[in-house]
């Protein structure tokens, strides 16, 4: 017995709090702020005072190579401390002015001596200056859109996030090229609007470029110096969807003019949806609840657009086993989704950005090749059987009428469950689907449960379960039968009372040798018969074995040599299983020829083993490995090349790519 008590534990003697007052804090005015200190149970503190700090946030830009071997933009945070105040609290509430001189990005803190909580609070100051913002990535330009999806006929509105001033490149593409502007930018937020079209569906993608031209240390710093006084005209014969915007200050970091080092292109990608429900079919199931096997399900199905109006279509059915699909949760089958689904940009941009400072590819360290890519035909189970066949039906396409309505017969199968009943309707350019519920209930369910093989020698319990839907008691006679390597016991009669569930227990037996069984099961009553048929692989016990062997054909003779005779220690070899190679050679080598196959075939890729698999190529000619030497030139170049990759700055070779030792 167990029990379990919860109470609330408060891990601090009192919690502060920020609250900004001054909605909206300008330069050189007064930016005010209160500050709590609350208890546990929500009163006031007993706290006489609390310091707060201010600070204001910064970013600095720097083009670095990551630990990877790539180089990127990189934007860090630095926090500069603007003023320390001791706020003094009556009833755990006080009250922060601060005045700040400078716009931009800054956050409060509060912290208290008889405390351990702290708290903090994020603000921006406004002003006629350019306020600093963090681009974490200076060569990308953020595009966002104001919807997530777009209706054809309308514009849709995009903000483009420039991080220099420069002339804007933008595009709507898809498989090719669908609308193209040239639009002069400002650093910062830039809005822009492109048309919605058909052409479009189901996405496209918005393809920002933005570039700006060399700047001299001395032209960079006479920039960030002006505020607002430029302004970029548009270049001649471009389509201009937004007016001509000033050009901000530049962020000045430490140092002197750091807007000639900033990137002169900034890229940026964004897929832009088209809205699916005009697409939509709505379908209305109709289906009764639970039917008997062997009964007729009457379906009717009314489809109709995404406005409801009566919509001629075809469709398709299908009945599938919903405990089937719950082993995976699948969902009902979403065919206009499908179409719908985001497809790839399809259109290549040239850009030769990356050229500037290439990226050095390094390999990863560890192997590279999985140790178990594929399982071969030899790890399977070598008896082939049929195993239980799953409820899954689908049916031939069927047209409504003008009305949009549809009547289907479907006969329910030997089954005792619950299925899905899947509705898919399509016209030329619409798509929907729907599903609905139907139990199938026998008057008696029997259900079996048998191991999924077994091997030699192996005993097995098979339990037979009956239940009974019907309103009285039943005797029900079982009969079991089995051909093959297996032998069964325990039939006999089973006592079946109304509405409950009797169990009968089958006794399994497989003999001395492998193969396929069939065991029959049949139970009957008075207006019942039921006979269900099952296919059991009796397997080996052990896994698959490899044996080789060599010796000398002398000149004019013979040589022989058996496997799978069950001489010795040699088992035989299943039948239907067994495959071979021979290699003649006039080399003594030839007899290390499955030694080299597995060196070649081995599936790791350390510095020791890349050398053994590259020696094993080079003699795979000599060895008779024909598909080996076939393909040794290339191989043995793409193994030299990778040894290259694992030298190291001492000029030794490391364990691994990338190991430094």
């Amino acid at each position: 017995m167990t029990e379990t008590v919860a109470r609330p534990v408060d891990p601090y003697q009192a919690y502060l709090g920020i609250a900004r007052v001054t909605p909206e804090p300008r330069v050189d005015g007064e930016a005010r702020f209160d500050i709590v200190a609350l208890a546990p149970d929500a009163g006031p503190a007993p706290i006489g005072r609390v310091v707060a700090t201010v600070f204001r946030r910064s970013w600095h830009y720097g083009y670095e190579e990551s630990s990877r071997g790539r180089w990127q933009w990189q934007s860090r945070m630095e926090e500069r401390l603007e003023g320390t105040f001791e706020i003094a609290l009556a009833a755990g509430r006080g009250e922060l002015v601060f005045t700040p001189r400078e716009t931009g990005e800054y956050i409060v803190k509060a912290a208290g001596a008889q405390t351990l909580h702290q708290a903090g609070l994020r603000f921006h100051v406004h002003g006629s200056h350019w306020s600093p913002r963090s681009f974490m990535n200076p060569a990308v330009a953020e595009i966002a859109a104001e919807a997530k999806t777009f209706v054809p006929g309308q514009d849709a509105t995009l903000n483009v996030l420039s991080p220099f001033p420069g002339t804007l490149l933008l595009s709507v593409e898809t498989d090719r090229v669908r609308h193209a502007a040239v639009v002069p930018v400002a650093r910062g937020a830039n809005t822009v609007t492109v048309p919605v079209t058909d052409a479009l569906w189901p996405n496209a993608y918005v393809v920002a470029q933005i570039v700006r031209p060399y700047w001299s240390p001395a032209e960079a710093q006479d920039l960030a110096g002006k505020e607002g006084a430029a302004e970029i005209a548009p270049a001649a014969g471009t389509t201009d969807s937004v007016p001509a915007k000033a050009v901000a200050p530049l962020q000045q970091p430490s140092g002197a003019a750091p807007a000639a080092r900033t990137p002169y292109r900034a890229f940026g990608v964004l897929p832009l949806r088209l809205d699916t429900g005009p697409r939509a079919v709505r379908i209305a199931l109709d289906a009764p609840d639970a039917v008997k096997p062997g009964e007729e399900i009457v379906v009717r199905a009314r489809t109709a657009d995404s406005g409801g109006a009566p919509l001629a279509t075809e469709v398709v059915l299908a009945l599938v086993d919903e405990g089937l699909l719950s082993l995976t949760g699948e969902p009902c089958p979403d065919p206009l989704g499908w179409f719908a689904k985001l497809r790839a940009l399809a259109c290549r941009t040239c850009d030769v950005y990356s050229y500037l400072v290439p990226n050095r590819a390094r390999a990863p360290g560890g192997g590279d090749d999985g140790p178990a890519a594929g399982l071969s035909k030899k790890r399977l189970n070598p008896i082939q059987y049929e195993a239980e066949k799953p409820v899954v039906f689908f049916y031939k396409p069927q047209a409504t009428n003008a009305a949009g309505e549809l009547e289907v017969k479907l006969p329910a199968p030997d089954y005792a469950g619950e299925l899905r009943l899947v509705a898919l309707a399509v016209t030329s350019d619409r798509a929907g689907a729907a599903h609905d519920a139907v139990a199938v209930r026998p008057d008696i369910v029997m259900r079996t449960s048998y191991p999924r093989f077994l091997a030699p020698g192996d005993r097995a319990e098979v339990p037979v379960v009956f239940f009974n839907n019907r309103g009285e008691a039943r005797t029900l006679t079982v009969e079991a039968v089995a051909n093959g390597p297996v032998a069964i016991e325990g039939a006999g009669e089973v006592a079946l009372p109304a509405g409950k569930e009797a169990v009968l227990r089958l006794g399994l037996r497989a003999g001395a040798v492998y193969g396929k069984a069939e065991i029959v099961v049949r139970a009957r009553c008075e207006g019942f018969a039921k006979e269900e048929k099952t296919e059991l692989p009796v397997r080996p016990a052990w896994g698959s074995a490899t044996l080789s062997a060599g010796g000398i054909v002398p000149a004019d003779g013979e040589a022989h040599r058996v496997f799978g005779a069950g001489a010795g220690s040699v088992p035989a070899f299943f039948e239907g299983t067994a495959e071979g190679t021979i290699v003649v050679s006039p080399s003594p080598l030839a007899e290390f020829a499955p030694a080299a196959k597995f060196l070649i075939a081995y599936p790791y890729g350390c510095a020791e083993q890349t050398t053994s698999r590259l020696l094993a190529l080079a003699a795979a000619g000599k060895l008779g490995l024909r598909e080996a030497s076939a393909n040794a030139v290339p191989l043995m170049a793409a193994g030299i090349r990778r040894l290259a990759g694992f030298q190291t700055p001492s000029g030794g070779l490391g364990m691994w790519p990338g190991y430094t030792e």
